[in-house]
C-alpha cells in the first residue's frame, strides 16, 4: 500500500530535482507514490502512464505501417498537383 511506503527524498533524488513525495491513490489502479519536482505537477499513476505510452507507441507503429504499405496513390495525387 502506498501510504506505508517511504516518502523521504534522498540526496541523489534532490540532485535530480525531486522536491518531495506523497502517497496518492489512482481510482483505477490503487496506491502509488507521487514525485514532486520544482515547478511541475506531481507525477501521476505510473500504471496509467505506462498504458498511455504503450497506446501511443502502438498508434505510431500503426501509422508507420500504413504509410509504408498504402498504395502509391499518395504519390500520384502529389504529382498531379505539380503538373
Amino acid at each position: 500500500m502506498a501510504s506505508e511506503a517511504d516518502t523521504t527524498v534522498g540526496d541523489l533524488e534532490r540532485r535530480m530535482g525531486v522536491t518531495g513525495k506523497s502517497a496518492e491513490t489512482c481510482p483505477e489502479h490503487g496506491g502509488y507514490i507521487a514525485i514532486h519536482r520544482d515547478g511541475r505537477q506531481p507525477s501521476g499513476c505510473p500504471v496509467c502512464a505506462r498504458v498511455e505510452r504503450e497506446r501511443e507507441e502502438e498508434e505510431q507503429k500503426r501509422a508507420e505501417f500504413l504509410w509504408r504499405h498504402l498504395p502509391l496513390r499518395r504519390y500520384r495525387s502529389v504529382s498531379l498537383i505539380a503538373r
